[in-house]
């Protein structure tokens, strides 16, 4: 048996899919899976012992555009992949399932807004809200609800998992500048289609995380891409790898520290699917639909005081926000205050 799994996405959007993967596999032991996705998030499963081929697809080809109209680049490229038992496309977007008709596959299952003047490619199809605000089930949840419909398997109950990264040692590449006893800390968020900095917690804050976390005993090592933090704010001891680090050496990183802090990114994710302890902070986005999927080592931090959030907008909506904005963050974020934040997070990493 043939599947073809396939969404265009980032780290986070990878990890997330994982339960399926393995569900998948599960059910499926003598199935070849092949997994395609964005060259982006194609490294965090390759190698994964729940699918047997990972094709990276040039990020040109999975961009909509006026010269590759309904990603018809990325479509041939699944056609390519030759007949096929089943096709399971993972994305709710019409533009981005519509070219599903191409593909020479006995089965085509995917998720469907149900438009009238859109008819879908699929045999089986999950009902999914054309506004993502109106979702009230988790993303691991959706792609698991797909499947155990298009195939009367029953729900396992898995959570993301990730145990083929992570296994170098870390201290082998960073001796000298690592700690024995460290934490990992990720003040970025986004992609390469969308920086995210409505999503992000203030530096000045971080800052003073960073400094309670050494007060602590802790050494912070600060992952992400270049840029992702001023460095004149890192106070002493702590250990800048922004833009120095590749996906395998981040999840060694994650792996052996004593727990991750970060935003609804892709690395809090990675950390999630490596069991690392791990405390993310939310604002605008709902950790219901993108949080923690089956993970009781984590943690989600939001502030108490604005009623408003999650509104899942992607720049703050009040009518004075800029002037409620603190170094670039929606209130929603600012009023996570460092202190109180450290406390909760002390106690969870102890528990």
């Amino acid at each position: 048996m043939k599947i073809v799994v396939h969404r265009i996405c980032g780290v986070g959007d990878a990890v997330q899919i994982t339960p399926l993967l393995q569900q998948m596999r599960l059910d499926c032991p003598d199935a070849e899976i092949t997994f395609m996705t964005s060259q982006n998030a194609a490294d965090v499963v390759r190698g994964a012992p729940y699918v047997d081929h990972v094709v990276a697809m040039p990020l040109a080809s999975v961009t909509p555009g006026r010269g590759n109209p309904f990603l018809w680049h990325m479509w041939s490229q699944i056609a390519a992949q030759g007949p096929m038992d089943l096709l399971v496309t993972l994305d709710s977007r019409w533009v981005h399932s519509v070219g599903a008709w191409t593909v020479r596959a006995r089965r085509r299952v995917g998720l469907s807004t149900g438009k009238k003047w859109r008819p879908h490619p699929f045999h089986d199809v999950l009902g999914y809200p054309e506004n993502p605000q109106h979702e009230t089930r988790h993303a691991s949840q959706v792609f698991l609800e797909l499947w155990t419909k298009a195939t009367a398997h029953a729900d396992r109950g898995l959570s993301a998992s990730l145990p083929h990264l992570g296994l170098g040692d870390p201290h082998a590449r960073w001796d000298g500048a690592l700690a024995t006893r460290y934490l990992c800390l990720a003040p970025g968020a986004g992609n390469w289609l969308n920086p995210a900095d409505y999503k992000r917690w203030p530096a000045p804050h971080w800052q003073r995380l960073m400094t309670l976390a050494a007060e602590a005993g802790w050494q912070t090592v600060v992952l992400g891409t270049a840029g992702d933090f001023p460095p004149e704010l890192l106070p002493e001891g702590a250990l800048d790898l922004t833009g120095r680090t590749t996906l395998a050496e981040t999840a060694s990183l994650l792996r052996r520290s004593g727990g991750f802090i970060g935003h609804d990114s892709g690395l809090f994710h990675l950390a999630l699917g490596l069991d690392v302890p791990a405390a993310a902070f939310f604002g605008p986005t709902r950790s219901d639909l993108t949080g923690p999927f089956r993970k009781p080592r984590s943690r989600v931090l939001r502030a108490a005081d604005v009623p408003c959030a999650p509104c899942c907008h992607a720049h703050c909506i009040l009518p004075d926000a800029a002037a409620r904005a603190w170094h670039g963050a929606p209130p929603c974020m600012a009023r996570i205050q460092p202190d109180q934040a450290w406390t909760e997070i002390q106690g969870f990493l102890a528990a």
